[in-house]
């Protein structure tokens, strides 16, 4: 849905010290930090 409305997507990294499997073709992954949030939303 959003490939189709034409928006960005990222990825961010819900949890601090474990695995995590990045989405194939989901956008860009960050750590989760407000300033990585802050600057996604903006």
């Amino acid at each position: 849905m959003a490939r189709k409305a034409g928006v960005r997507i990222v990825q961010i990294i819900g949890y601090k010290g474990r695995k995590y499997t990045q989405v194939p073709n989901a956008g860009r992954l960050y750590a989760w930090n407000w300033a990585n949030l802050k600057k996604q939303l903006s």
